[in-house]
């Protein structure tokens, strides 16, 4: 269960209050958690001592480890039971989690694909629909692929005339997977398989003829080029000599194909970026070389391609971020433009789609999304039907179409498809949640922390609760890999 989920599920209990006051009074119980035991490991790294006293943990497989779990769970249950109201929340989130769930679409060739969930079933299954209002086909059902559900699938690229697809196959909630490829018109597989692994950025090539992907290894991260029908043990590799497996590489192509695209990350919560490009249109015996775009600045860049043009999402030189225009037929830093300066707000995306530029904004912890030209040119916005969050808007910068989702602490989860050319939105699909929304309130405060700080927060309640502090409360928050908890 998520923390975002938590405000649905509380606030929507009958006599919640009474639950709540309940669920303050901590359990009688004399038992104390388990003890952890402590090495004394110790790395030193320079002139600096760092402390790893609980290393003998991370070898999740480990008897002593898995006696180490059996422990905790068994002391967390003895405490957690011991809690009045416990069924009943339980059977209030279970209405509200289980609910048929739809996933953003995306399209190629007039064919959208998009994943559902209904509320009886344990995995989400990928299906297509020809046409915006055409009839939902099932693409694949990872439900026979295990007899307990613990195998999914997670589509992870289609090509632009949507007739063959790439999906990884997952078993339980292990990172690796295995890349299959499907021809979507006759449902037959491909006899090429990526094998188990951890890949970022899977991405095949319009012309049918192979699949570009980044795989982490051992020495680290690397990306290859697998020719289709060739023999896997011969696959290209393109880059990554050099990095160690603390750096992530992502791999992708441009909508015509054109620039291949390969971003490195420093950590997983990267305060440094490097880019950069390959043009895969010139013709010739030798491919054309890798070409940096930057990676001797410590900063944070994420990237969106447009035609030729490379947009840069970046902090450098701007906290809240900002948006640079790269040439890159001519991408020497001397001609790279700033067509979006930084403001107060912090930049959380930047799309290109339909010719613009869409940047997800935080602002005053709200989502907001503006719409610029390719210079930068203010075109506009989206607006919101409350205080909520939207995801980033996805699109091809060549089709009129965008879709994003939005939610809030008493809205259900939104998909809005959006007309760019007339700046016009229509309910793409939205979930039923037995919830409702009308009934309670939101609001936006502010209190000031211990050195004074501003610091906003979203006051959640029923219309009809007297606010004179004798209301039991529940208060959540999170820090961590730059994430924000939004409404």
């Amino acid at each position: 269960m998520s923390f975002s989920r938590l405000p649905k599920f509380l606030l929507g209990i009958p006599a919640g209050a009474l639950l709540l006051g309940a669920l303050a009074a901590s359990p009688a119980t004399d038992r104390q958690p388990p003890k952890t035991k402590a090495d004394d490991i110790r790395d030193t790294y320079g002139s600096v001592q760092v402390a790893d006293p609980y290393r003998w943990l991370e070898d999740q497989k480990s008897p002593e480890t898995r006696a180490w779990i059996d422990e905790q769970n068994r002391y967390s249950e003895s405490y957690l039971h011991a809690y009045p109201g416990r069924e009943v929340l339980k059977e209030r989130a279970s209405e509200l989690l289980k609910v048929d769930t739809v996933g953003v679409p995306r399209e190629h060739g007039g064919r959208y694909f998009f994943t559902r969930r209904l509320a009886s079933q344990d995995l989400p299954i990928v299906y297509v629909r020809k046409g915006a209002s055409g009839r939902d086909e099932v693409l694949l059902d990872p439900h026979p692929l295990s007899a307990d559900h613990t195998t999914s699938v997670a589509l992870l690229d289609v090509i632009d005339d949507g007739t063959l697809c790439a999906y990884g196959v997952r078993q339980g909630g292990e990172d690796e997977v295995a890349v299959h490829f499907l021809d979507v018109d006759t449902r037959k597989e491909l006899t090429d398989v990526l094998p188990r692994a951890r890949y970022s950025g899977v991405q095949v090539r319009n012309d049918r003829t192979g699949v570009f992907f980044s795989r982490q290894e051992k020495e680290g991260p690397r990306a290859y080029f697998h020719a289709f029908g060739a023999d896997a043990s011969k696959d290209e590799k393109i880059f990554g000599d050099g990095y160690g497996p603390e750096k992530g590489l992502n791999v992708g192509l441009s909508d015509d194909n054109r620039w291949l695209l390969l971003v490195v990350s420093h950590g997983s919560a990267a305060t440094k970026t490097e880019v950069y490009v390959r043009d895969l249109s010139a013709k010739g015996p030798q491919p054309q070389p890798v070409v940096p775009i930057v990676n001797d600045i410590e900063a944070r860049f994420s990237t969106d391609i447009a035609g030729d043009t490379l947009y840069l999402e970046t902090n450098w030189q701007a906290p809240n971020g900002r948006v640079l225009a790269v040439d890159l037929k001519n991408p020497a830093r001397d001609k790279w433009k700033e067509v979006i300066p930084a403001g107060k707000s912090a930049i959380q995306s930047v799309s290109t789609i339909g010719g613009r530029i869409f940047v997800r904004y935080l602002e005053d912890v709200q989502s907001r999304i503006r719409i610029f030209d390719p210079q930068g040119k203010p075109m506009g916005e989206i607006s919101f039907p409350a205080i909520g969050t939207a995801g980033a808007p996805r699109g091809e910068w060549g089709k009129n179409e965008a879709f994003y989702t939005f939610t809030s602490f008493v809205t259900p989860t939104t998909i809005y498809r959006y007309d760019v050319a007339k700046g016009t939105r229509e309910v793409w699909a939205k979930e039923t949640v037995p919830f409702d929304g009308e009934r309670y309130e939101v609001k936006q405060v502010r209190y000031a922390s211990k050195d004074g700080t501003q610091i906003p927060m979203f006051l959640v309640h029923r219309k009809d609760i007297k606010l004179d502090g004798s209301n039991p409360a529940l208060l959540t928050g999170y820090g961590g890999f730059t994430l924000s908890q939004t409404p």
